[in-house]
């Protein structure tokens, strides 16, 4: 599950990164090639908010795979003591 997390995480961050289809730039400010539905300086907030966002959420699947591999170790470690 944590494997599907993370590859869900990597592919939605790709698909945010690619400038072609990214809603905000679509909707951003006309200085930028927009639709200005999201005013200019807003639309900067929105991309920077949106970033740490997905970022937060790459950091979160990184520890849970991380937290798993863990486990794993600990009990392989513990097989081999027994």
């Amino acid at each position: 599950m944590a494997r599907l997390r993370a590859a869900t995480a990597r592919f939605v961050v790709a698909a945010r990164l690619s400038d072609r289809h990214h809603v905000l730039s679509w909707a951003g400010s006309k200085e930028f090639e927009g639709h200005d539905y999201i005013g200019y300086g807003w639309d900067q907030l929105c991309v920077a908010l949106t970033s740490l966002a997905f970022y937060f959420w790459e950091c979160a699947a990184a520890g849970a795979r991380g937290r798993h591999r863990m486990e794993k170790d600990a009990a392989e470690m513990a097989a081999v003591k027994s």
